[in-house]
């Protein structure tokens, strides 16, 4: 199970677990205290939110999170059809941080409401 650690209103994560949601992935949350605490420091070195942790993957960064399980889940989904070639990867890899960028800007308007 991928489990996502954050802070309690943290938007970053939300929007990981938001994509689990979306694609019908088994997920947690898991909260993070500020500042992070020894026991997630342990987990986490550089002590920085979200994190998320999918069997033996680590990994900081949501749009890293989120370009992970798009691509490395099992679900027959439309996101498994990301292009293989550079010419094709690149700019789709462009347009969708742009999407996550405009979206995260909203969550994190919701999340302060």
């Amino acid at each position: 199970m991928i489990k996502i650690y954050d802070f309690p209103h943290g938007a970053r994560g939300l929007r990981v677990a938001w994509l689990c949601e979306e694609m019908g992935l088994a997920h947690t949350f898991v909260p993070v205290s500020f500042p992070p605490d020894r026991s997630y420091r342990a987990l986490n070195p550089f002590g920085t939110v979200p994190f998320l942790q999918d069997g033996h993957v680590s990994m900081s960064e949501s749009v890293a999170m989120m370009f992970y399980i798009a691509r490395n889940t099992d679900q027959p989904r439309p996101c498994r059809r990301w292009p293989t070639s550079a010419s094709l990867k690149c700019p789709a890899t462009a347009f969708a941080e742009r999407i996550i960028r405009n979206i995260g800007a909203v969550i994190i308007g919701l999340t302060q409401a």
